[in-house]
């Protein structure tokens, strides 16, 4: 099997450490023995993708045994340098700049021999270039005057053995091409791509993203409105079409808000991460600590309410610049929570090596106000008793999340504790089996668990013009007689049968995510999910849904 590049985007600093020379020395007076080229770990051939800067090993062994890497101080070749470029140092890079000795640059689908020499020693390597399908996102992007969001250019990577994406947006430069010459109504920075729309201009621009060494450039329109923010209007996260008055929640709990902006021309933008969230009694809760729009309620607000405001300040040196919601009330429920209530789910479950998992707790409450119960997963603490083998995270947006390893297998408990009210108050504790309930010795081969199915189905939203539609990918998984399900959304590539008509990310943060491209009425279009690595499992797994975008209205027969 092939080794591929399993992280796939460029580690802190290599981008610049491509960019300079590099030193070492023969050292201590030890005899060099034997030199050997490594390719993303292989010495006897590689896999690289078009497009994607990588930096082969040279190894150099001495007479001691000890050995180094003297990539920087070899020199190198490639037999086809239309396919796989090497740079000694002498290749152009941006900024006027050149890449490093042994930096390799796949141009284009082919193979290649790779050979180094230092000293009277050479090794060589066959080099294999696969295709690389780069694309731009958020597609659809409207931006107000002043406002700016980040760009990002991903690549799905197709490789012989597995089916992979990748982040490309700091491999590149970007920029700005306004609809008319010498004229844009945005600009943006061409090593990280922040898309900022002028104060002063409107109109649709092209923002392009471009790789040099392998001649490839790819873009996305972008509108910018000049319109004014007449109101903001607060929501429920979980349902955001219905108006807000006021919310209830269990003392120590929390509920996620969103601030939806209304604009002059009609336009509505998400502005949650853009406002600042307050209450007006803080011995009644908190705004955010929990994640950007969840409100907090204090342990001993039991019974008591404050009102709840968003602000946006779109320049904190202008005074009376700022628009601010309309009040919404937060009652916190005159109720107690039944620690025998806590209950994690899913239970004593299964997952896949290299895969994330979402678990979540509730709780059931009681009172004077009633019977509640409460998902209290953003407002307990996480914990495994194997972090090597898989973690639970604590960070916003992400609490309860376990991220299991690739390489190990076995057994965790994992752990959910409240902390609040007359004591710690811990849930039962739930297993969670990564890949198989035994623990492989070194280079030992056992049955783990594998994907025999992928279903697709829609989280979230309409597949109407202007609009985001989630889907998630469900994988049916199993080892031997255990058999159960895992959202495995993040872990596919996803691929539209039109994408003029519907395209679907596969950008992190965005997997899934489809924009609805076209506004002529009832397209169709298929969307498939597919999981394909070798290293995980030989079998290659699809899951597709199809679906009508812009549909007609049902007609309404005459009476």
């Amino acid at each position: 099997m092939k080794a591929i590049a399993k992280h796939l985007t460029l580690p802190a600093g290599l981008a610049s450490a491509v960019l300079f020379s590099a030193c070492g020395s023969i050292g201590d007076g030890n005899g060099p023995v034997s030199l050997e080229l490594f390719v993303n770990g292989d010495s006897e051939s590689g896999e690289v993708f078009r497009c994607q800067i990588n930096t082969p090993s040279a190894v150099l062994t001495f007479d001691n045994g000890t050995a180094s890497n003297f990539a920087g101080r070899a020199t190198w070749s490639s037999s086809n340098p239309d396919v796989l470029a090497v740079s000694n140092g002498d290749y152009p890079a941006p900024d006027d700049q050149f890449f490093v000795n042994g930096v390799i640059l796949p141009i284009a689908p082919g193979t290649a021999t790779l050979t180094v020499n230092y000293l009277d020693f050479e090794d060589s390597i066959e080099v294999t270039v696969s295709e690389t399908d780069l694309s731009v996102t958020p597609k659809n992007q409207t931006l107000i005057q002043g406002q700016s969001v980040f760009m990002s250019a991903t690549g799905v990577l197709h490789s012989e053995s597995a089916l992979l994406a990748a982040d490309f947006s700091g491999l590149g430069q970007w920029s700005v091409v306004g609809a008319e010459e010498d004229a844009s109504a945005s600009t943006i920075d061409s090593a990280n791509g922040l898309l900022s729309a002028r104060d002063d201009a409107e109109g649709v621009d092209r923002v392009e993203f471009r790789i040099d060494f392998c001649d490839t450039t790819v873009g996305v329109d972008v509108s910018v409105l000049n319109q004014t923010l007449d109101s903001i209007e607060l929501v429920r996260a979980d349902d955001r079409d219905s108006p807000l008055s006021e919310v209830s929640v269990p003392p120590d709990a929390s509920v996620a808000l969103r601030a939806i902006g209304h604009f002059s021309g009609g336009f509505t933008q998400d502005m949650t991460s853009r406002v600042l969230f307050s209450l007006d009694d803080e011995d009644v809760g908190f705004a955010s600590l929990r994640g950007a729009g969840v409100i907090t309620s204090l342990v001993e607000a039991g019974g008591s309410s404050a009102q709840v405001t968003a602000t946006f300040d779109p320049d904190s040196e202008v005074e009376g610049d700022e628009t601010v919601t309309a009040p919404i009330t937060l009652n916190v429920l005159d109720v107690t929570l039944d620690p025998a209530s806590l209950d994690i789910q899913p239970r004593d479950t299964l997952m896949l090596q290299g895969s994330s998992l979402a678990f979540s707790v509730t709780g059931e409450f009681s009172g004077p106000d009633g019977d509640v119960t409460w998902d209290l997963t953003r407002d307990v603490v996480w914990a495994s008793d194997e972090p090597s083998l898989a973690s639970v995270l604590n960070t916003n947006g992400s609490r309860g999340v376990a991220l299991s390893s690739t390489a190990l297998t076995g057994v965790v408990e994992v752990s959910a504790l409240r902390v609040g009210g007359d004591g710690p108050e811990e849930a039962p504790l739930t297993t969670l089996i990564v890949g198989s309930e035994e623990q492989a010795e070194d280079g030992e081969e056992i049955e783990v668990a594998e994907v025999y199915a992928l279903n697709v189905e829609i989280a979230e939203g309409e597949p109407v013009f202007g609009q985001l539609v989630e889907l998630r990918a469900v994988a049916d998984i199993g080892i031997g007689e255990a058999q159960t399900t895992q959202d495995i959304t993040t872990l596919v590539v996803w691929t539209s049968s039109d994408p003029e008509v519907a395209y679907v990310g596969n950008q992190s943060g965005g997997r899934g995510v489809v924009s609805i491209m076209t506004e002529e009425m009832d397209q169709s279009v298929t969307l498939t999910a597919r999981y394909f690595d070798e290293e995980l499992q030989a079998r290659d797994v699809a899951g597709t849904i199809e679906l009508l975008v812009n549909p007609s209205p049902e007609e309404t027969p005459a009476e």
